[in-house]
This record gives structure tokens, C-alpha cells and sequence, in this order.
């Protein structure tokens, strides 16, 4: 019977197209010594690093026909499984970080000193490097680049999100969730999103457009008093977007019996 161990290293090793179908690669041998299983194993088993953009633009024209100021970008770095230690690195001296290290989950801010920058007429580009010791991913790459190209937009299905409850109302009312596309005008966004308030759900709360996220309000979390209503917002970030954050108003009516015409 073929260990869990050596099946997974004949599937990273398949040499036909069935991966269910054992097969021996003359060119990795089976490992044998502790070392070398132990090895194999942290590759298998260690989380992944995990950062929601690879690509950070910025531009500075102050004064100009193309009035445009955008010198900060904020950068979340999770785990796929267990906590990390991080480091992060940068090769320009007008790249700022907030921090030099941290672990996850976390925030990092990126921001671009103008008054460092070698020229304002060309593009600069630059990288900051994050790296982690347990990662099975380390090190990740973030390109930072200044008046260079026109980042793509974040762009939304809706602008405002309204939700209603009256059940004993004349004019019934039950509208608890509703789905919202976060698309991008060019390249595809990694994004994530968060909500003002506890009573509003969000489903995912992170992903890459475009993705259809189910908005939902729990009832259970809030005060229910007819004839009021209450508010909240969404809040969506993307470090390569041109217009992050974008912000998308929430309302919940609840209607009094029976609700005004």
C-alpha cells in the first residue's frame, strides 16, 4: 500500500497525465533519509503567505492638468493556516514603510516620499519584499510604481445597498440580503472588504474581481424599532486600484405598520 507521503510526492512527480496512476520520475528519487522526509514534509505542510495586491501605483502631479496625489496604499498580509513572522524590505529610499516587520494578520502601509523621488516627468518604479522563515511561499514581491500607467478602478453593481423589514405590515417587507459585483475596469483587483457595523454580513470578505459578494443583514444583531431605520457602510480596499477605498452606503428600514406612502 502506498504511503500518504510517497503518493503525494508521486503526484508532484507524475509523468503521465493521470495523477491517480503511480508512476516512478527517474529524475526525483524517494526520499529516505530523516532530513529529506522531514524536508518534504514542511513544504507540504507550512502555510502560505498571503498579500492582497502585487502591485502598488502611485502618482504625484501636483499642479498640473493631470491634478493627481496619490502617495499611500495600505497592504494586508495574512496566512493560509498558522500565524507568521514577517519581515519587509524595500530597494528605493522614497519607498516608506510603516513597519519593518510584524505578524499576520496585518497591515501595512506603502507609502512614496515625493520630495525623495529622482524625478516628478518619469516613471519610477521600485519593489518592496516581504518575506517570512515558515512560509512554504517566502519571499512575496510588491512592484511600486509612480506616475507610471493608469491603474485600473474598482467598479460596482450597485452604488447603495437597502435592505426592509415589516412582517405585520399591509405593505410586506422582508429584503435581509442582496448581491453586489466588485468588477475592475482592466486588470483583475485583489480586494477585501469590511463592514461599519456588526449586524451587516458579507460574503466573502476578500477575493479577486471579479466576485459576487452576498450582503446580509442579521437581524439578530440589531434593534429592531419600527418606524426607524438604521445605517452602516461597506468598506472596499485594493492596494493596485486607482480609487481605493470605495465606500457603499447600507440602510436598514424598518417600516411602521403600515409603512408611510
Amino acid at each position: 500500500m502506498t504511503s500518504p507521503l510517497r503518493y503525494l510526492r508521486l503526484c508532484l512527480a507524475i509523468v503521465v497525465t493521470a495523477c491517480g496512476e503511480e508512476a516512478r520520475n527517474p529524475a526525483a528519487p524517494e526520499p529516505t533519509t530523516p532530513q529529506q522526509i522531514a524536508a518534504l514534509e514542511a513544504v507540504t505542510t507550512a502555510p502560505a503567505l498571503r498579500i492582497d495586491a502585487h502591485a502598488l501605483y502611485y502618482c504625484y502631479h501636483p499642479g498640473t492638468l493631470r491634478l493627481c496625489i496619490v502617495l499611500k496604499h495600505q497592504l494586508r498580509i495574512t496566512s493560509s493556516g498558522a500565524a507568521l513572522k514577517w519581515t519587509a524590505s524595500k530597494d528605493k529610499p522614497w519607498i516608506v514603510l510603516s513597519a519593518a516587520g510584524g505578524t499576520t494578520p496585518s497591515t501595512l502601509t506603502v507609502s512614496v516620499n515625493p520630495q525623495a523621488l529622482p524625478s516628478l516627468l518619469n516613471t519610477q518604479g521600485g519593489s518592496v519584499t516581504i518575506a517570512a522563515a515558515g512560509a512554504s511561499n517566502s519571499p512575496q514581491t510588491v512592484v511600486v510604481e509612480v506616475n507610471g500607467q493608469v491603474p485600473p478602478a474598482l467598479a460596482f453593481s450597485d452604488s447603495a445597498v437597502g435592505f426592509c423589514y415589516s412582517p405585520g405590515s399591509t405593505r410586506f417587507c422582508a429584503k435581509l440580503q442582496e448581491d453586489v459585483l466588485i468588477s475592475s475596469t482592466g486588470a483583475p483587483l485583489a480586494w477585501r472588504a469590511r463592514s461599519s457595523v456588526s449586524w451587516l454580513t458579507l460574503h466573502p470578505a476578500s477575493g479577486t474581481t471579479p466576485t459576487t459578494v452576498r450582503v446580509v443583514a442579521d437581524l439578530d444583531k440589531v434593534q429592531i424599532s419600527f418606524g426607524t431605520s438604521v445605517t452602516g457602510w461597506i468598506t472596499v480596499s485594493s492596494g493596485a486600484a486607482s480609487n481605493t477605498p470605495q465606500r457603499i452606503p447600507v440602510k436598514l428600514q424598518f417600516y411602521s405598520s403600515p409603512p408611510p406612502n
